[in-house]
């Protein structure tokens, strides 16, 4: 799946966002999350960028939280895709944040977004032992903060896949190398 597809796939993926008056400000808010990647190919031990955008699909502006995996806002799982189905890889991955961290809120306009993006850190432990294969990020964003009795309820979630392709014979020793350090 291209990124085209995947972005596509992302927004489609996306949903209303229905909360009750009693959940304060959030009100009805009519919003789309989407996930894409800096690129399609990757050999393990490289950065993977994952941008995060939110965007308002509502006809009123709305106040929302910016879409940070560093406030835990943005979360991320890594799954393996073959014939069997999704094997998922690890834990949910944070993009290195806390929960302690507050994301920035933002006004949106009327078809409006924000966008945000992270290095996923995983790629010093889990990515370190791809096979080479097709693998995809599903991420989440979550309209509460953490720690809320709302923040695993009220989640848009989206998708983007990627392949892990064999490393150059001629970059071997250099990733040799790299394992050293980290290990």
């Amino acid at each position: 799946m291209g990124r085209i597809a995947a972005n596509v796939a992302g927004a489609v993926l996306g949903l209303v966002v229905l909360a009750s008056a009693a959940q304060g400000a959030v009100g009805r808010m009519r919003l789309s999350f989407s996930t894409s990647l800096d690129k399609q190919d990757y050999v393990a031990f490289e950065p993977i960028i994952v941008s995060s955008t939110l965007k308002n699909d509502g006809s009123e502006q709305v106040t929302v939280k910016e879409p940070s995996a560093r406030a835990v806002i943005v979360t991320h799982d890594l799954y393996r895709l073959d014939p069997n189905g999704r094997q998922r890889i690890g834990g949910r991955v944070t993009g290195g944040g806390r929960p302690g961290w507050v994301a920035r809120t933002v006004e949106l306009d009327p078809h409006g977004s924000c966008m945000s993006s992270c290095e996923l850190d995983f790629q010093w432990g889990n990515l370190l032992r791809l096979q080479p294969g097709t693998y995809a990020i599903q991420s989440a964003y979550h309209v509460f903060d953490y720690g809320t009795p709302e923040y695993e309820t009220h989640v848009l979630s989206s998708e983007a896949t990627f392949q892990i392709v064999p490393p150059d014979p001629n970059q071997i020793p250099a990733r040799d190398e790299l394992i050293a350090m980290v290990m």
